[in-house]
């Protein structure tokens, strides 16, 4: 098999479905058959007769034995259970060298065999063969302990509160019976199961286990041990490739880590430059916004000298937020709304409290708000035009002063 027929057969494979619906072992022996291309020969040929199965197929008094293999299943031979013919089967087996190290399936294929699918609850899952055989007398007519069973699980339904199962149960009087007769003929089954398939060609087991504790092979010492080293060995390699690639980066991890740390210090230097550039940028910021946005208070209180009358003062003034606050005594304290409305400096010109006489000096008492604003255009070049024809006028008497003098 190419590789790219293993990898769509890794896609189109429902891996959720085979952990459900069949054994382990099932899902097992797909993965190592897909990998079988990659091993050598004589190991293939070694791993593929490890995977043989002698299937013993029990008639009315006679036994059918099959070697089923990776190239098709065919009938190593025929033999008789009521005659005392110990050696024949065994013979049978160890005339196929494929079939000496092949797992023994005896396979059961009528009654009294019971296989029948339940419902049950969800729960029932993790002890599944403990349930079945409690709930045995509800869907046989024996009890539990009358009965050799197993049990799978098949699938789990849509509403995933409930599973099905399937369960096999045979008789103990008559699988006794029969695996005594199978040892009388030299037959020592590893499994029971029970027979699928309409020919010989489509024989196989269901997956079930049916064969007594006290009969089942006991695990091999050595191999036991031997699976135990691999353990030992695989966990030792996994840590090595562990430990070595960090040793090995372990200068190269401490060179990045000093890269990170003078990359943290310039960004910080970076970061603090940053923040002193927008502070100045604010600071120029509000004082260009003061600057344009306000006139120069000497421009405003020169402006306000000039205007206000000779016959008045001002006790008190207050400048705040483009906002003049002034509050003094005039002759005629209505006539200075115009004079202070016809400044360039100030605009919106009203009373801030009502206009009271004075009773001493006979003058009338004022509080007055306007708000502070920048020149127009306009204005500013009657302010220059004006302060240049009063430098001009200014000129001649100076110097009329000075002949006078002399």
């Amino acid at each position: 098999m190419k590789p790219t027929a293993l990898l769509s057969t890794w896609r189109g494979f429902d891996f959720r479905a085979a952990s459900e619906s069949a054994a382990p072992a099932k899902l097992w022996h797909w993965w190592t058959g897909e990998l079988a291309f990659l091993l050598p020969e004589a190991l293939l040929r070694w791993w593929r007769r490890r995977n043989n199965r002698v299937l013993l197929r029990v008639g009315d008094g006679a036994l059918d034995v099959y070697l089923q293999s990776a190239t098709g299943t065919k009938l190593l031979g025929h033999c008789s259970l009521d005659e005392d013919e110990g050696a024949a089967p065994g013979a049978l087996i160890a005339a196929e060298a494929e079939a000496e190290t092949a797992e023994r399936v005896l396979l059961l294929n009528s009654a009294p065999i019971l296989c029948r699918s339940i419902v049950l609850p969800a729960a029932a899952k993790e002890n599944l063969i403990p349930v079945v055989g409690f709930e045995l007398d509800r869907y046989t007519p024996f009890k539990a302990a009358k009965l050799y069973y197993d049990a799978r699980l098949t699938e789990t339904l849509a509403d995933g509160a409930r599973i099905r199962c399937e369960f096999a149960a045979v008789p103990r009087d008559y699988l006794d019976a029969l695996l005594t007769r199978l040892a009388v003929a030299g037959i020592k089954p590893d499994r029971v199961d029970l027979e699928s398939g309409d020919s010989p060609q489509s024989f196989h087991a269901k997956g079930f286990n049916l064969l007594p504790e006290h009969y089942r092979p006991r695990s091999n010492g050595l191999a036991l041990r031997l699976t135990q080293l691999f353990a030992v060995l695989l966990c030792l390699l996994l840590s090595a490739l562990g430990a070595v690639p960090v040793a090995m980066d372990d200068s190269f991890v401490e060179q990045l880590r000093e890269d990170l740390r003078r990359a943290t210090k310039a960004a910080k230097q970076v970061e603090a430059l940053r923040e002193e550039t927008e502070q100045l940028g604010k600071a120029a910021a509000f004082v260009l916004d003061k600057k344009l946005g306000q006139p120069p208070l000497v421009l405003v209180l020169e402006d306000l000298t000039t205007r206000l009358p000779d016959d008045g003062w001002v006790n008190a003034m207050q400048i705040r937020e483009k906002r003049l606050e002034m509050q003094g005594q005039a002759k005629t304290a209505s006539a200075l709304i115009a004079l202070l409305e016809d400044s360039p400096y100030l605009r919106n010109t009203t009373f801030l409290a009502p206009v009271t006489p004075d009773a001493v000096s006979k003058m009338e008492r004022f509080r007055i708000g306007a708000e502070i604003v920048n020149p127009t255009e306009q204005e500013r070049s009657a302010m220059e035009e004006k302060a240049g024809a009063a430098t001009d006028g200014a000129t001649p008497l100076v110097e009329e002063d000075v002949d006078d003098q002399e």
